[in-house]
Formats: C-alpha cells, sequence, structure tokens
C-alpha cells in the first residue's frame, strides 16, 4: 500500500522507545526504568531497590523561596498519576531545600530511597535543575496531560550529585521575521527547563517587525510590526511559498509580556530581550523615520531578510533619547540582569552621508565612522546601569573595523560571539570581556539538518545536523557559556520551528552542563533517542536524523510518517500499490452506510464499517472524508500506530481481522483507538513521488493489509506473501 504525498508528505518522525513500567502488582517489586539523563550528571550512583509514588504524596519545602519550585513539580506529577499532591512547609514525601552543593550556580544533590526523596540545590536554580533529573527518572508517561492508568511510578533508588560546566545555557528565538504566541513561546520554554537551560535569548525587533509594546511609542505596533508580505514555509509539503497579503500586526502586549517573565521565572530562565540597534531598524524607521539618516526618504518594514541600510541616526539626540525611552520600558518589563541591544550588521554608508553623523565624527575626533556605533553603545550602556542593568553585544561590536575598544572595554557588555565565533570569543578574552558562544552553522538551529526530500527548504547546506552540533569544540576562552540560536527567515509556525530545533536543542543543552571530559555522541544518542517518549507526550515536532532504531541499535534512514498526536491530525490517503486496470490509484475507504459499494459487493462481504478500496473521491463527495486516515502513534509505544479514519475520529480500525485467510476482512471500531499496527516491517520503499509501506497488525502474525483483486471484490483483505501483495 502507499502513501499518496499530495495531501501532506510523510516526514521523519520518532520511533524510539525508553523501557516502560508494567501494572502496578502487590506481589512482585516495582520495575523501573534504566537512569537516563539529558543533560549526562556528573556522578550517579544507583542500587537495586526502587521508590514509588504514593497517591498521598507531599511536596515539602524547608525555605519559603522555595514555593514556585514545589507548585511547579506539583504540577508535572499530578495531572497523568491523578493524585491531588500538597505543598507543605518543611519535610515531605519529596523534600526540597537550599544547602551547601559543591559546583557552580544550579549545583544540586538528588537522593532517593524507597521512601523519600530529597532535592537540595545551591540556589533556587540547583532545585529546579534537580526535579528535572528527578522527572527523566519517571515514567516517560508522567508527561501525559491526563491520567494514565496501569503505570507504577517508580523510580530506581539513586544518589546524584550535579553541578554544570557553565552558568549560561541559553537559547535565542527571532519573532521579528515570523510571530510565535505567548504559548508558542511558553513551550519553548517548556522543553529548555527540561534540559536545564536558563537563558532565553528573545529577539523582540528587526527589520521584518516589531513585536513588543512600547506605551511612549504606539507606531511601533501600529506601524513597525506589520510587513507587506511574508515567505511561508510548509513542513510537511516541503516547500515555500509568499502569502501575498500584509503580515500583522503581531506583536506582545505588556502584560502578555509579564505572564512569560512570570513564567519562565518558575522555572528559573532568564529572559534577556534584544532591542536590535542601531542597525535592523528598518521596522522601526518605517514608524518614526525622523530618527533615521533620512526623513524624508523612503521606509518600509522589509519583507525579505538580509540587511538593512535603514538604521538609527546615532547623532540626532532625539533618536539617541528614543533608544533610552524604549529601553526604559523594555527594563521595567524585564527583571533580569542582561538587556541585548544588538550591535551586528550595522552599515555605516547612511552616517558617513549624514550631516549630523559628519558633525559628530569631527566633533569627536573620530577616525573611523563605526566608533559611532561605538559611542552610541557607550550612551545606552550608561543609561542602563542607572537602572541596574547590564548590555549585551553580538561580537560585530567589538570585532568589525574601527571599533572602539576602549570604549566597548569600559561597558563590560557581555559578547555573543558568533561570526567568527572562535576568533571574536578570544579578542573578546583579550579585551577582559565575558563571551557567549554560539558559533553560525551547527549552533544555529533553524539551519537544515539534511538534504533529503522531507527537508524544508531553509538556510545550510544540510551538515548543521544534532552529530555537528554535539561534537562542536567549545573554545576554552568561553567564560559565559553557550547558546543556540534561532533565526526565522524561513521558519514561518511553531511545528517548523520545533521540528528544526529538536533535538539540536537537546545537544547544546547537554554540551553546556556537561564536564568536557564526558563528551560522548554514541551514549548521547541513546539517552536523546528515549527521550523521544517525553516529547511525544508533550507534542513536540522533532527531527529524526540520528534517533536510535529500537530494533537494530542503528540510525534509521526510512522516511516515516508524521508522527500524528492524539492533539493534532494530519490526513492521508493510503493507496493500492497494484498496477493493474482494476486496482490502480484505489484507495482505502470506510464504508458508510448508503455506499455503494454495499450494493456493488455484497457478495464480497461489503458491509458498514468495513474497510474497501475504491476509485479516489472528489473533495465535496459524500465518501471523501472516508478515505483521509491519520496514522496516530501511540504515546506510550512510539512505532506502534492506530488507523484513524477523518469521518470517525474518535475510533480507529480494529486489529482482529474476521479471519485470518484472503477472505478476511478490516473493520473499524468507532470508539476506540488500537495502537496495534505497524509500518514498513515487510516492505518499504518508494516509487515516484510516493512512499510504500506494508501495514500489519500484531495481533495476526505473518500476515499484512492487501489490496485484493476482482475475485475478493476489491476488498482490503489479509495477504502473507509482503513482496508480492499490493
Amino acid at each position: 500500500l502507499m502513501i499518496k504525498q499530495t495531501y501532506k508528505k510523510w516526514i521523519a518522525a520518532c520511533t524510539v522507545t525508553s523501557s516502560l513500567l508494567l501494572g502496578a502488582c502487590t506481589s512482585t517489586p516495582p520495575s523501573v526504568r534504566d537512569v537516563s539523563i539529558v543533560p549526562l550528571p556528573n556522578n550517579v550512583q544507583q542500587d537495586s531497590s526502587a521508590f514509588v509514588l504514593p497517591k498521598s504524596c507531599t511536596i515539602g519545602i524547608t525555605d519559603s523561596r522555595l514555593a514556585p519550585a514545589a507548585e511547579y513539580l506539583a504540577g508535572i506529577l499530578s495531572p497523568s498519576t491523578g493524585y491531588n499532591i500538597k505543598v507543605q512547609d518543611g519535610e515531605g514525601t519529596i523534600t526540597l531545600s537550599l544547602g551547601e552543593v559543591e559546583g557552580k550556580e544550579g549545583a544540586y544533590q538528588l537522593k532517593t530511597d524507597t521512601k523519600k526523596i530529597n532535592i537540595k540545590g545551591n540556589s533556587y536554580g540547583g532545585v529546579i535543575a534537580g526535579i528535572e533529573s528527578l522527572r527523566q527518572l519517571f515514567p516517560p508517561q508522567i508527561e501525559s496531560k491526563q491520567i494514565v492508568d496501569g503505570v507504577d511510578w517508580a523510580i530506581p533508588s539513586v544518589d546524584i550529585n550535579d553541578a554544570p560546566r557553565f552558568t549560561w545555557r541559553g537559547i535565542m528565538l527571532d519573532v521579528s521575521r515570523h510571530f510565535y504566541s505567548k504559548d508558542e513561546v511558553k513551550e519553548l520554554l517548556d522543553v529548555m527547563a527540561l534540559y536545564k537551560m536558563n537563558k532565553f535569548h528573545w529577539h523582540l525587533t528587526d527589520d521584518q517587525g516589531w513585536r513588543v509594546e512600547i506605551t511612549k511609542y504606539p507606531k511601533l505596533t501600529t506601524i513597525a510590526s506589520i510587513a507587506p508580505n511574508s515567505l511561508f514555509t510548509d513542513l510537511y509539503e516541503a516547500k515555500q511559498y509568499w502569502i501575498n497579503k500584509p503580515y500583522g500586526p503581531y506583536f506582545y502586549t505588556k502584560e502578555e509580556i509579564k505572564d512569560v517573565v512570570a513564567y519562565a521565572k518558575e522555572r528559573h530562565i532568564e529572559i534577556i530581550p534584544e532591542i536590535d540597534m542601531p542597525g535592523h531598524s528598518a521596522a522601526a524607521m518605517t514608524a518614526y523615520p525622523e530618527f533615521s539618516c533620512n526623513p524624508s526618504g523612503g521606509h518600509t518594514v522589509w519583507s525579505n531578510g538580509g540587511i538593512s541600510y535603514d538604521i538609527i541616526n546615532v547623532a540626532n539626540p532625539a533618536a539617541v533619547q528614543f533608544a533610552k525611552d524604549v529601553l526604559e520600558e523594555i527594563m521595567e518589563l524585564f527583571p533580569g540582569e542582561h538587556i541585548h541591544i544588538g550591535g551586528d550588521e550595522c552599515p555605516t554608508d547612511e552616517w558617513e552621508k549624514n550631516a549630523e553623523c559628519q558633525a559628530l565624527y569631527k566633533k569627536l575626533g573620530l577616525t573611523s565612522y563605526r566608533q559611532l556605533q561605538s559611542h552610541f553603545i557607550q550612551q545606552l550602556d550608561e543609561f542602563v546601569k542607572e537602572k541596574g542593568h547590564k548590555l549585551s553585544v553580538w561580537n560585530e561590536a567589538i570585532t568589525a573595523s574601527g571599533a572602539d575598544l576602549d570604549i566597548m572595554k569600559a561597558t563590560d557588555a557581555d559578547v555573543y560571539c558568533w561570526q567568527p565565533a572562535e576568533a571574536a570569543v578570544a579578542k573578546a578574552k583579550k579585551e577582559g570581556m565575558n563571551s557567549i558562544y554560539t558559533p553560525w552553522g551547527p549552533y544555529y538551529i533553524n539551519r537544515k539538518q539534511g538534504n533529503s526530500e522531507q527537508d524544508p527548504p531553509n538556510a545550510g547546506d544540510g551538515s548543521d545536523h544534532v552529530q555537528n552540533t554535539y561534537n562542536r569544540n567549545i573554545p576554552d576562552g568561553v567564560t559565559r557559556g553557550i547558546q543556540g540560536t534561532f533565526w526565522c527567515e524561513n521558519v514561518s509556525n511553531a511545528d517548523l520551528m520545533e521540528w528544526s530545533a529538536l533535538p539540536r536543542l537537546i545537544a547544546i543543552a547537554e554540551r553546556g552542563w556537561t564536564p568536557e571530559a564526558n563528551k560522548d555522541f554514541s551514549d548521547f544518542q541513546k539517552r536523546m533517542s528515549a527521550d523521544t517518549v517525553m516529547l511525544n507526550y508533550n507534542n513536540y515536532k522533532y527531527c529524526k536524523y540520528y534517533m536510535l532504531d529500537a530494533d537494530n541499535g542503528g540510525t534509521s534512514s526510512r522516511v516515516m510518517p508524521f508522527a500524528n498526536t492524539a492533539d493534532k491530525k494530519y490526513y492521508y490517503r493510503i493507496i493500492s500499490g497494484g498496477t493493474d486496470n482494476t486496482r490502480v490509484g484505489r484507495c482505502i475507504e470506510l464504508i458508510a452506510e448508503g455506499s455503494p459499494l454495499l450494493t456493488s459487493y455484497a457478495n464480497k462481504n461489503a458491509a458498514v464499517g468495513r474497510l474497501w478500496t475504491n476509485t479516489q473521491a472528489a473533495e465535496g463527495a459524500d465518501n471523501y472524508d472516508y478515505q483521509w486516515w491519520s496514522i496516530e502513534e501511540d504515546p506510550n509505544n512510539a512505532g506502534k500506530y492506530a488507523l484513524v479514519c477523518k469521518a470517525q475520529p474518535n475510533g480507529s480500525v480494529n486489529p482482529n481481522p474476521t479471519a485470518v485467510s484472503t477472505s478476511g476482512r478490516w473493520n473499524y471500531d468507532n470508539n476506540t483507538k488500537h495502537y496495534n499496527f505497524t509500518l514498513g516491517d515487510g516492505a518499504y520503499g518508494k516509487k515516484g513521488n510516493n512512499y510504500y509501506y506494508t501495514l500489519s497488525s500484531d495481533k495476526v502474525s505473518g500476515q499484512y493489509f492487501n489490496s485484493s483483486m476482482s475475485g475478493q471484490g476489491l476488498a482490503v483483505n489479509l495477504y502473507s506473501n509482503p513482496t508480492d501483495g499490493n
């Protein structure tokens, strides 16, 4: 049977599970999964006993500052178990505490026995890190947002002592080129927290759009938040297209920003807002051209990527005040220490032609127009320091030819080293400035991960896959830590954003936490693959490259179906592989009341609720929805699927045929999801633009779905030879 790609193209998705727990039994000890934690802890000791989460579980805190952490943990454990977990002062079944723990900020100890769990951190962040490790000890069903029955909520008895390599482990998301809702940003924060990442760099403005409400300058959201067009990328069809209409207005209100900041704080994630200036300011200059170098000229919010020459006039005191006014409102929204002002890719051409800039250049006795940018940064540095904040910049602020290094050194700004990353780290170290390593290429996790037909158009040549991300050497001179950077010129929706970021985000998380001496991609690959079950429960999309195949321990090169979930469905036509005139192009249809198939094939046991083949219906036909199928993956057992008809989405194909022979038929259960089907275990390949797979039920050994010939009435029946059946 072939999968037709014209509706939705199948792309690689998860197939590997970790060990799962069996139902609880009082006569045998609970089974537990092997310890598999990402990032890899520094030291883990495990014995043969186990802790089972009791229904009466409480979370105790020995310090009131840990109350948010306790509520966060309760929010992880309660939905899937159904337990009413209460938070209390003092000790509990699980006790959270602050104390001396060796290591950098974020170090923790996690100790469990058969009765208790104790998590001690050297900071609030250390306690959160301990919670994330505890979370990964439980069966992956702990991630379910609904009650899961029949699971031993058991973990192994362990003694973990762990601390981060770097105190800065971050991800940047560009929301200017394409916008992501508050809830979509929170989903990214959730996966960051799971992997102990603690810095979210929020790129809020650029040439293509301004995304944050500024009260004093309302046109930033009424004008600068709207692009005339936008390039969209379809993950499932692997193609790009222009929407040919305005994109926007898209921006976050102040209340939405405050909500996200609070959400991140509970998870020990500092948000570093970036307001890009003096370059990458075309959107802002379109709204307020009086602050540009050419107030009477043409200005437009960009739709394409690139480097704009429409930049802030840094010699105009009103423009400098505009920048300060914006930062003042930004600092009111973001209480964290760090404020990013960009400073990258800023051409000086317009300054060189502007009379005010020429006059300031002469007045200051400068030797390069680049020094105007340094003086601009100096003014903003003095302003934010008065408010108790610190600047961050991209490395061009110190590496661009002509930059005033004395001024930049005095700012003590953090330098984000992207290109050339190693040279920028070395220069920051020479100037006594702190650096964050985020190299263009493997740490730019929006870039292509491969070159198969499933890879949507994007930047890069396909070499920036997870193995190269993990194995990238981190220079010795890095002081703060590392960051994965995600630009969105070619990424227009959350599904594609997640699929592009994962699993490379996980690799960066481990490299930022785990000591260099423990760097081992093969071991990471096993743990990364095991975590796909947890990602499934949270409905994350991710690329399958380098995920291990559960059957043989190797990497899977198959183009497998997109992992559909209970919340997100993508429908496919399943077409006969037969090439004779009677079967060619026929697809599986669920027979409905009144279907002509009932009359035509009554003598071949056609019946309502039975699978048959039929010619492909036109959209709008009565039987159209009965020919589209969702291949829904079992959240508990990756690689097992339910076959769900679009017309009856609450049910699925019954895995028990009417007979185990060519006269057998497949019926549909309207009320139950049967995750009993596998794809491609008998045959797999590609014909033209379509992929073909065998379909089989684990209830019937050695038999496969078959598109029968006329002798069986063109029914969907069973056949034992996968290379001969269709």
